[in-house]
């Protein structure tokens, strides 16, 4: 993992670097030195030359199983505690586990500088993943987010799989509160921003759907300045952002639409195929195509 040495990583998440000597825990300055192979939170993962953030969740603390982790071979630790045993590698130290996981998640995207594609909405983001990821790949050597790693955690542990031989990130980006999007948005900074609706998931805290809207763009104080929103221009929640105009929006849909709100790309002579998927010919800007969707 490039640039993921303890010093780095110490300076990304405003920690303190420590190693035990004669006396105890010493706070040390370091430069250079091995990278982290891997960043893990689940101590079961733990592969040599790890790092293991312990996090405190619900059922469990995860500095609890910091001297086991190093004995499967993890070389560093980031913890909000000193371990009270002797170790012998550099435990960096930061108030907070789980910010500093989103704040090295998004030291490390900057130095990959690879374009990011965020995925939004209240569902199907996960299927619209699996499409764009699927296109996206006939080019480029892609990561793509697995299952549901779309939180707060999730999206810090996708980053931390890419690789310097991956060119381009499908990233799911999921939220249920205020704030969330804005702290999602400035990991992945997308290049695209991809929106596929605006429904009542987690309207308990959102308030009402005008405010679901409002939590999710969040996300464009963080889109590239040449980036691009893709949207649903069948929800109108989506196509009343028509009139904000510091990003380019491509609108899609079902059928040509109103001529108020030009679609880009649309699909019609949509025909069912059963347990085959769908069919239909969608239109482009340069083109007109049938598609079969799986």
């Amino acid at each position: 993992m490039r640039g993921l040495t303890a010093a780095a990583i110490a300076r990304a998440v405003k920690g303190k670097i420590y190693r035990y000597e004669k006396e105890g825990w010493t706070e040390v300055r370091e430069d250079g030195g091995p990278e982290a192979a891997s960043v893990v939170t689940d101590s079961r993962k733990v592969e040599p030359g790890s790092l293991f953030a312990a996090i405190r969740g619900q059922r469990t603390d995860g500095h609890r199983y910091i001297a086991q982790c190093v004995r499967d071979g993890a070389g560093m630790i980031l913890a909000e505690k000193l371990p009270e045993e002797a170790l012998p590698v550099p435990v960096i130290c930061t108030e907070d586990t789980l910010r500093a996981l989103r704040d090295l998640a998004e030291y490390y995207l900057a130095v990959l500088d690879i374009p990011t594609v965020g995925i939004i909405g209240s569902v199907g983001k996960t299927s619209t993943k699996e499409a764009a990821a699927s296109v996206l790949s006939q080019k480029y050597h892609i990561l793509k987010t697995e299952g549901n790693f779309n939180n707060e955690l999730g999206v810090p542990l996708t980053v931390f799989r890419l690789r310097e031989e991956h060119e381009m990130a499908v990233l799911e980006m999921g939220i249920n509160h205020f704030g969330e999007m804005t702290r999602l948005a400035r990991i992945v900074r997308p290049r695209t921003v991809i929106m596929t609706n605006i429904g009542f998931s987690h309207i308990e805290f959102l308030g009402s759907q005008e405010g679901i809207l409002r939590a999710k763009s969040e996300v464009f104080a963080y889109l590239a300045e040449d980036g691009c929103a893709v949207l649903n221009a069948d929800d109108p929640l989506l196509a009343s952002l028509a009139d904000r105009g510091e990003f380019r929006k491509v609108f899609y849909g079902i059928g040509p639409g109103d001529p108020s709100l030009p679609r880009q790309v649309w699909a019609d002579q949509i025909e069912p195929l059963g347990f085959q998927g769908s069919r239909c010919m969608l239109h482009t800007p340069d083109d007109v195509f049938p598609v079969t969707i799986p």
